[in-house]
C-alpha cells in the first residue's frame, strides 16, 4: 500500500496567512524529512515540532506532531501552489523510500 499524506485543516486567515496540516505516516520524522526535501528538492515547511508551543516527546500531542507539518501557502498564485505541491508530493514519494 502507497503511503498517504493526511490534510489535517486548513486555517481560514488570521493575519495575513494560509495553512495546511499535514500528517505524514508516523514512520515519518518531519524534521528529517525537512531536511531532506530542502536538501535535494528545494522544498521547505515547517515541522510540527517547531510549532508545538509546549514541547513534550512523552506525551500524545508531542509524538504525533513529530510527524506533521504546517504548510503556508500565502501570496502564492495557483500556478507557484501547483508546482509547490507537486514537488512536496514528489519529494515525500522519495523520502519514503529512504526509510522504509
Amino acid at each position: 500500500q502507497e503511503p498517504r499524506l493526511s490534510i489535517l485543516s486548513i486555517d481560514e486567515p488570521r493575519g495575513g496567512g494560509y495553512f495546511i496540516w499535514v500528517r505524514f505516516p508516523p514512520t515519518v520524522n518531519a524534521d528529517e524529512f525537512l531536511t531532506y526535501s530542502i536538501e535535494n528538492y528545494g522544498v521547505r515547511f515547517m515541522a510540527g515540532t517547531k510549532t508545538n508551543p509546549f514541547p513534550n516527546d512523552e506525551d500524545d500531542i508531542g509524538t504525533a506532531i513529530k510527524s506533521c507539518a504546517r504548510i503556508c501557502f500565502a501570496d502564492l498564485n495557483r500556478e507557484d501552489l501547483r508546482k509547490g505541491t507537486e514537488t512536496f508530493v514528489e519529494a515525500f514519494q522519495s523520502y519514503i523510500t529512504t526509510i522504509e
